[in-house]
């Protein structure tokens, strides 16, 4: 897709996700070396090329066949609405529709929303159509005929797409849904919450600039490959951006790495920076908990082995054992060591409970790289979904010691299950964690 015209980048992200295939961005006159090189070293067989010869001209599709390149597919209309269009046909379910604003005058409008909804889209394979701010076009309502839309989902607010065209919408007999917040960063927090909730996991949040497009228009469908929700954040100062900040210290306990798109023109090093705050810094208070009874349900202080606990992991290198040192005693459950790239997940037997509140209390230390690798506290009734208490990176205060914790939270009745998950990025690692004197109590 043209590099410098965002429009059928982003109409294109659930196309490429359909395909397993990168969206590469290349110049309108020919093809940028860059890509050339990329497609050599993916030795690609197929090149969809996103927009008609105004958005890439006729050279680009010669370079591609002096490549050797033959299955060259073509999918552009007369403008930007036809071209969402017709890459919409091929998507899986047209029966249900995203609506963005897809042109503006202004280079900072027009994009932030298709870019935030793109990794969602992608996934549900939902085409993403084009409108402006004041008008349903032609292609847009023919295709909502075309594709028999039952429900339309517009994202963004009237600022970006007015009540004309979400009344034109329902004119065409489409149930319109809604997605929008006070500002685009809190659009797109709201657009994470969702994706977390139903397709994608918050585990892996992809952050791109909320204030220009070029660094993010291939991320919609990498994003979504990857199964994580892209969030957009300022570029010099987090602060200018609540929603976001609140979205990164809400799911700060699931968080095992995030992805900034672009050098630090795009995102500042002092967003980067303030991104490692707000993770490491974890939710905010949550309101008064129910007054706890007192009762100790189980106790764990590993002096015998395992004591019941359960440990697995997608690296051998990276994995939980019972060894010396511990806090006050003679061993702790810990990974004194890990590799990159890893998960390892050391799990509780089933405890009883009889429902209401619960306080955990451990110990533990922890030396990781600030901001990258993560150890992260769960509890799950039942075992299979599990929900973040708190998440910790870097070195512990007292280390090399142990530093004790507490938490209290709610839990329905029935088997409780409490989790330690730590998880590792692709490059610096560190000595490791080690967790001791777990007691769950009501």
């Amino acid at each position: 897709a043209r590099q410098d015209v965002y429009a059928d980048a982003l109409a294109g992200a659930p196309l490429a996700f359909e395909n397993h295939a990168p969206m590469l961005l290349t110049t309108q006159g020919a093809l940028a070396s860059e890509v050339k090189t990329e497609l050599e070293r993916l030795r690609v067989d197929t090149v969809y090329l996103l927009g008609g010869e105004a958005a890439l001209s006729p050279r680009v599709e010669q370079d591609l066949q002096a490549m050797g390149i033959r299955n060259i597919v073509r999918i552009g209309g007369i403008d930007r609405f036809e071209t969402a269009a017709m890459i919409g046909e091929r998507l899986t379910d047209t029966s249900n529709v995203y609506i963005v604003e897809g042109a503006d005058p202004s280079e900072t409008r027009g994009w932030p929303d298709a870019l935030s909804v793109a990794p969602l889209a992608s996934v549900e394979g939902r085409p993403i159509l084009l409108v402006t701010t004041e008008t349903l076009p032609e292609h847009t309502r023919a295709a909502l005929d075309e594709f028999g839309a039952e429900s339309a989902t517009v994202i963004g607010g009237p600022v970006a797409v007015n009540d004309d065209v979400r009344a034109a919408i329902e004119d065409e007999g489409v149930a319109l849904k809604e997605v929008f917040g006070d500002d685009r960063y809190d659009t797109s927090a709201k657009l994470a919450d969702i994706a977390a909730r139903t397709h994608l996991h918050d585990a892996r949040p992809w952050l791109a600039t909320g204030e220009k497009f070029p660094d993010a228009l291939s991320a919609g469908s990498a994003a979504a490959l990857n199964g994580g929700p892209l969030l957009l954040v300022p570029h010099g100062d987090l602060g200018a951006a609540p929603a976001s900040e609140e979205w990164l210290r809400e799911h700060s306990p699931d968080v095992d790495r995030v992805r900034f798109l672009g050098g630090p023109v795009a995102i500042s090093a002092n967003v980067e920076a303030q991104v490692k705050q707000a993770i490491a810094a974890g939710p905010p208070p949550a309101g008064p908990t129910p007054p706890l009874k007192g009762e100790e349900l189980a106790s764990f202080t590993f002096e015998t082995g395992p004591e019941g606990w359960t440990t697995s992991t997608n690296k051998i290198t990276t994995r939980w054992q019972v060894a010396p040192p511990g806090d006050a005693s003679g061993q702790s459950f810990q990974i004194p060591v890990y590799d990159n790239e890893s998960t390892a997940m050391l799990t509780s037997p089933a405890i009883s409970h009889t429902g209401g509140p619960v306080k955990l209390q451990w110990s533990q230390r922890t030396n990781s790289e600030e901001g990258f690798d993560f150890l992260n506290v769960e509890w799950s009734v039942g075992g299979e979904l599990y929900h973040g208490l708190v998440g910790f990176s870097g070195m512990n205060e007292s280390y090399p010691q142990f530093d004790p914790h507490e938490i209290a939270f709610e839990a329905p009745p029935g088997d409780l299950y409490i989790r330690f998950r730590f998880s590792s990025d692709q490059l610096v690692n560190q000595e490791g964690v080690y967790v001791d004197n777990v007691v769950v109590s009501n």
